[in-house]
């Protein structure tokens, strides 16, 4: 339908037109099956929901706010002819093989959640986490999830912060759950197709131009823990990179 949802707390982004009828603002309150549970701060949480946006396609791509889209994109670059899932694995991100270090982070404990439950019931085994591109999704595969795993899925809503108890349903579980049911199929990268970019490390500025020049299909600007440059040098890195990425206002922006 060609609709987009964006879920945030009550927040409307300040650039975005109120009037455009394609564009939907989701609260978590309004997917989340029990409100007790919320406020949440965990993306984990929020995520396990997704599903359940009133009015959600059978088929749907789910982005974080730190990826992009580089270049113009088809249905064919997220789904096969016979509408499975194309899952883009990384090739340098591994999963834990054994429990995680109790001071691992929790998205190491999410993907050895996910793998150790695909592993049990399916007998297949993950290696590697999916790069952070692009989800293709659909919603009757997170249905069944939903109903499978209901336990996991319950713990994780419940936790208002990221928990070692977590699964990333729809970064990590349905990837691996979707191969593992034949609903998805693991799809080869192609060169130039993605690039990962954190604003805060010293190379972060040859990046913004490699993106510029390569325009790869897909790309992330994240910020971890590096601090090779500050704050204030990554913003104006930031604002001089998207002027020229995204020259032409999209019609449910609002003017400058």
């Amino acid at each position: 339908q060609r609709n987009i949802y964006i879920l945030a707390a009550d927040r409307r982004p300040a650039g975005l037109d109120p009037r455009n009828p394609r564009v939907t603002l989701v609260s978590p309150r309004d997917i989340f099956p029990d409100p007790t549970v919320l406020p949440t701060f965990n993306s984990h949480a929020i995520e396990s929901c997704l599903h359940r946006i009133p009015g959600l396609s059978e088929h749907f791509l789910y982005l974080n706010d730190d990826v992009f889209l580089g270049r113009e994109v088809t249905e064919g670059d997220f789904y096969t002819s016979a509408g499975l899932a194309k899952v883009r694995f990384s090739p340098s991100q591994f999963i834990y093989q054994g429990e995680p270090e109790r001071r691992a982070i929790p998205t190491d404990w999410a993907a050895y959640n996910s793998v150790t439950l695909v592993a049990r019931d399916f007998g297949l085994s993950f290696d590697r986490r999916v790069r952070h591109v692009p989800l293709p999704l659909r919603r009757s595969v997170l249905e069944e999830i939903e109903a499978r795993y209901a336990v996991e899925i319950a713990r994780t809503r419940a936790a208002r912060f990221r928990a070692v108890t977590d699964l990333a349903v729809p970064s990590m579980h349905a990837q691996f759950y979707g191969i593992a049911t034949a609903q998805a199929v693991e799809w080869p990268a192609r060169r130039n197709e993605y690039t990962y970019l954190d604003t805060g490390r010293y190379d972060s500025l040859s990046r913004f131009r490699e993106i510029l020049t390569r325009r790869p299909m897909f790309f992330c600007l994240d910020t971890t823990r590096y601090s090779e440059v500050d704050l204030g040098t990554q913003a104006t890195h930031l604002r001089e990179f998207l002027a020229p990425a995204f020259p032409t206002p999209a019609p449910w922006e609002l003017p400058a």
